[in-house]
């Protein structure tokens, strides 16, 4: 059957046994480490994960064609244009990109500007000072900022 788990904020030990009894692989108490949930899953699961899980998967020759050149691209120090129709996959081949890259360990910051209301993009992008607009209680740095040294994405720019 399904593998079960009881996460509950009342843990009492003869519940943990019912709960065992009647088929629960793990009986978890809150609160816990996110950690701990992540172990007992992978327990269940498998650990058999790639470093990481955001791997594309590619079949068509072409897609995989793609992704090796997407490699070889990311060891470069280069601005990188991906364009295509929305939900292409724009955004995992800039996230593979990013993985692939040695700026990994920095952060990777998407931005659909097509969300950010006309008057605000230069504030988002840029950042600003407090009182600089109504609303600015406080000084907020800007995606570009928050992306210094890793990658930043433009997505659905018009």
């Amino acid at each position: 059957g399904l593998p079960t788990m009881l996460i509950t904020a009342y843990g009492q030990i003869s519940h943990a046994v019912s709960a065992m009894q009647s088929g629960a692989i793990d009986y978890l108490v809150k609160p816990f480490e996110p950690s701990v949930l992540v172990d007992a899953v992978t327990r269940v699961v498998g650990g058999g994960r790639q470093k990481s899980g955001d791997q594309p998967v590619a079949e068509d020759p072409i897609s995989k064609r793609m992704f090796q050149l997407a490699a070889k691209v990311a060891a470069s120090d280069s601005t990188v244009m991906i364009s295509g129709e929305s939900g292409t996959g724009k955004e995992v081949l800039a996230r593979y990109i990013h993985q692939q890259s040695p700026r990994s360990d920095q952060p990777f910051v998407a931005i659909n500007c097509a969300a950010i209301p006309e008057n605000m993009l230069e504030a988002i992008l840029f950042g600003h000072e407090k009182g600089a607009f109504t609303g600015a209680v406080a000084s907020s740095p800007g995606k570009f900022e928050q992306a210094n040294g890793g990658t930043i994405l433009l997505d659905e720019i018009s």
